[in-house]
């Protein structure tokens, strides 16, 4: 539920990659085979290149579509409301502010390109 996963985002936003709270440096965390890194309020995944980005509102209808299409991505939320995850040709950023809903064809696609199928 809601509730829980912005708990887990703030227990996460607690901790640099080894656990330790950082102070002072750019925070850095490894989340499954992902390495982010905090610019701001955002968290964004170092393998994001080129990629078009998909901005998608946190706990929005569309979120939890793709949250049901895309698995992958629920180990990534808990970093916060504002991340961006790298993909092979579409990246997803989840965000306060963003698309609220998306046609079912169109999280298809966004999976399919995300996965790079």
């Amino acid at each position: 539920n809601v509730g829980s996963a912005r708990k887990a985002s703030e227990r996460a936003q607690d901790r640099s990659v080894d656990g330790r709270p950082t102070s002072g440096e750019a925070k850095q965390r490894v989340i499954g085979s992902r390495r982010y890194v905090q610019e701001g309020t955002q968290w964004k995944d170092l393998s994001q290149q080129s990629q078009r980005v998909v901005s998608v509102e946190a706990y929005s209808a569309a979120y939890f579509a793709l949250m049901h299409a895309l698995p992958e991505l629920r180990e990534a939320v808990v970093l916060g409301d504002d991340v961006l995850i790298a993909g092979r040709k579409v990246s997803i950023r989840i965000q306060r502010v963003g698309q609220a809903t998306m046609a079912a064809n169109e999280v298809m696609q966004v999976a399919k390109d995300f996965r790079g199928a």
